[in-house]
């Protein structure tokens, strides 16, 4: 009996003893449990946090990029326009410039053109006019002649010719010349000598061997008024020598 008493004391105590290793084991089990929950809620809080503040950064962010951009992308947009206008501007500068330059090249080049014309016009007229006086001479020499007035046809006729030298009529100087020839047919030496005289006061104020040699200027010496020239001087130095 004794025996029995003291194994069932055991069990007792041995069923304590497990039910307080089952109540450790569940403990453990529960604090791990509250450990896990615990550092779960952790984790998540802090996950939670960090994307509240990820958020709230990112919505920053937005904000901050929705006033930030626009005036960046304004800046821009106005500093392309701006190089946009300024190229168009130059490139109308350029295009106007260049168009005034080839205007005032072709109103100089009209200019010209008339000035020219009317260079040329006012030439042609004056040698008109040359000519016209030469003409006059011509018929007062021819005048002169007719009367016997053989001094005065002699100076009328050379500057009739020295004007058509001038107004580069060359082809009507050798008729002229032998106008003064047939003159000189009608003079003596007293005639002769005073001719220098004549002509200095009534025809261009030039000898007759100024007046030979100015109709001679620039001509070949084979040309019809040279030789015809050479031929007047002859007879005047022997008309002067009584010759």
């Amino acid at each position: 009996m004794k025996q029995d008493s003291t194994i069932d004391i055991l069990n007792q105590k041995n069923k304590i003893l497990t039910q307080a290793i089952d109540s450790l084991q569940i403990q453990n089990q529960l604090d791990k449990l509250i450990y896990k929950i615990e550092n779960q809620n952790t984790i998540i809080s802090e996950v939670n946090s960090f994307y509240d503040s990820a958020w709230l950064k990112l919505i920053f962010v937005i904000t901050l990029l929705g006033i930030i951009v626009p005036i960046v992308v304004q800046y821009f947009q106005r500093k392309d326009l701006k190089e946009l206008t300024d190229g168009i501007k130059d490139k109308f500068d350029s295009k106007l410039n260049n168009l005034k330059e080839t205007n005032d090249l072709k109103v100089d080049l009209l200019i010209q053109k008339y000035e020219d014309r009317i260079e040329r016009l006012e030439n042609k007229n004056e040698k008109a006019l040359v000519e016209l006086d030469a003409n006059t001479y011509y018929l007062q020499g021819r005048a002169l002649f007719i009367e016997k007035n053989f001094m005065g046809s002699i100076g009328s006729s050379l500057k009739s010719a020295l004007l058509l030298k001038q107004c580069d009529r060359t082809d009507r100087i050798v008729p002229i010349l032998n106008n003064v020839l047939r003159a000189f047919k009608h003079l003596n030496q007293a005639n002769f000598n005073k001719l220098d005289g004549y002509l200095k006061n009534n025809s261009e104020n030039k000898t007759f061997e100024e007046t030979l040699n100015e109709l001679e200027k620039n001509l070949n010496s084979e040309s019809m008024i040279y030789m015809k020239a050479n031929e007047l001087r002859t007879i005047f130095n022997k008309g002067k020598n009584g010759v």
